[in-house]
């Protein structure tokens, strides 16, 4: 198999997870989006009921990160991320990881996301590759 089809099966592939999940709401309801929609609206609903307070949600996965790094392995991946500005391809990574970050705290800040310890496998693991 040469290259181009490789890459055109690999991705190709990957996006069509998406799609499917996609398809199956705007055929039954009308709306592509409406599993987010109401995944959203479910983790209002459940934050209303908890009555969670920000204090403790904001600071939650910074500390499952921790936990899951350990100390060492934290230090050695700020400092990664501070030196992976010197290249133009770890920049792009430390970049991308700074957005999902931002991301991240966005939801749980405008109460669209449970702030979870399992949410910060992701987060977790990039700082891993950059240390």
């Amino acid at each position: 198999m040469d290259r181009p089809a490789a890459a055109l099966l690999v991705f190709g592939t990957g996006g069509l997870w998406p799609a499917l999940m996609m398809t199956y709401p705007w055929r039954a309801t009308g709306d592509p989006m409406y599993l987010v929609h109401l995944n959203r609206t479910r983790v209002m609903n459940t934050l209303a009921a908890t009555h969670s307070p920000l204090l403790y949600r904001l600071p939650l996965i910074p500390i499952a990160i921790l936990i899951r790094l350990s100390p060492l392995t934290l230090g050695a991946a700020i400092y990664g991320f501070m030196k992976s500005f010197r290249s133009r391809l770890p920049a792009a990574f430390a970049g991308l990881t700074v957005f999902f970050a931002a991301v991240q705290i966005h939801a749980i800040l405008t109460r669209g996301l449970l702030a979870l310890p399992r949410y910060s496998l992701t987060l977790g693991s990039m700082l891993a590759i950059i240390a």
